[in-house]
């Protein structure tokens, strides 16, 4: 419940015990120290600096009469100073805790302050009632569907957003952090430049302990915007751009390498080895387990940082190729982007 909806409750509540109309033109002094009374109690419960400003100015201030001089005064520097925190002790905030409502089928409120340490560099997770940042849903893919358009309809001119995407059949999540845009101004395809970029890692979405982060290396190519990409090659190409230029040598990423082959990671992997082969279609699990066995041994020996993100065999796998099904089908189950807003 919004705070502003607690404090007219309050009112309604304390007028009706004090049988008092509210009217604050007709109020006599006696009506006003009846009222600060059977309000004295309950005034440091209010989270007055949660309340917004316009609602502030007319369904708060109106009432300055029954409130403490000091804290009015204080709600009014609050509002009119730029950047002015509060200075009364006041109870936790209602309105930090609702950041974790989120609308989300894959990740927690446990996520939040990682993501938001993340976002700040920060060497430890943020508490819980201390993030200074809200995530809202803006896509949905079982929702919203897997195509470019929509993708780029609810995702552009947005400023900052960080996606996750769920591997099908397990509990692994991947995602990244875009601090920029998704715009695609030239139409051809954009290189974004930004040092704050990263792609993560939960071996089981469930336990954030198993949480692994990489920032990107190479700034000026870190974000990667073309309009005819929806979510899953956006994805993917971010996952090809960002991840490969932050845990690859610059020398290591061929210029042979096309669009065509932006979304096959293990296929990247056999050009830098020098080979060609790409696997049939075929049902022999001994033979798909053999070709990314060699694939990741390939882009191992590429790292230039250890504990990447790309680190375990089956992302490796299953982002590459999946057997029964064709491989520009995407193995993303279902993928979210959130708005961040501080």
């Amino acid at each position: 419940m919004d705070e502003i909806k607690i404090w007219e409750g309050l009112l309604k509540w304390c007028f009706a015990q004090q049988n008092i109309i509210n009217n604050t033109t007709k109020w006599s002094k006696e009506d006003i120290a009846k009222i600060e009374r059977s309000l004295l109690r309950f005034i440091p419960l209010i989270r007055f600096y949660d309340i917004e400003p316009t609602d502030f100015f007319y369904k708060v201030y109106c009432y300055k009469e029954i409130l403490p001089r000091d804290l009015i005064h204080n709600l009014l520097e609050f509002h009119i100073v730029p950047n002015m925190k509060p200075k009364a002790n006041v109870a936790s905030s209602r309105k930090l805790n609702s950041k974790f409502k989120l609308d989300s089928t894959l990740i927690e409120s446990k996520h939040i302050p990682l993501f938001a340490s993340w976002i700040d560099k920060k060497d430890s997770s943020y508490d819980k009632n201390e993030i200074p940042y809200e995530f809202k849903l803006l896509y949905r893919s079982s929702r919203d569907g897997f195509d470019g358009e929509t993708f780029h309809r609810n995702c552009d001119n947005k400023r900052a957003t960080i996606w996750v995407a769920n591997i099908q059949g397990s509990t692994q999540l991947i995602g990244g952090y875009n601090p920029l845009d998704w715009n695609d101004l030239s139409g051809n395809g954009t290189w974004k430049n930004t040092a704050d970029s990263f792609l993560f890692n939960f071996t089981d979405g469930k336990d954030i302990s198993t949480a692994k982060l990489g920032y990107v290396n190479d700034t000026n190519h870190a974000i990667f915007c073309y309009n005819n990409y929806g979510p899953y090659t956006a994805i993917l190409i971010d996952m090809q751009t960002t991840i490969n230029f932050s845990i690859f040598d610059k020398k290591f990423i061929p210029e042979f390498i096309t669009q065509n082959d932006h979304s096959h990671p293990a296929k990247i992997a056999q050009k830098l080895d020098g080979n060609e082969f790409w696997p049939k279609q075929h049902k022999s699990p001994n033979k798909t387990k053999k070709f990314f066995s060699k694939s990741l041994k390939i882009l191992k020996r590429k790292f230039t940082r250890k504990n990447t993100i790309i680190s375990e065999e089956t992302m490796i796998s299953k982002i590459a190729y999946r057997t029964k099904t064709s491989t520009d089908k995407s193995i993303i189950e279902i993928s979210e982007i959130f708005d961040i807003n501080s």
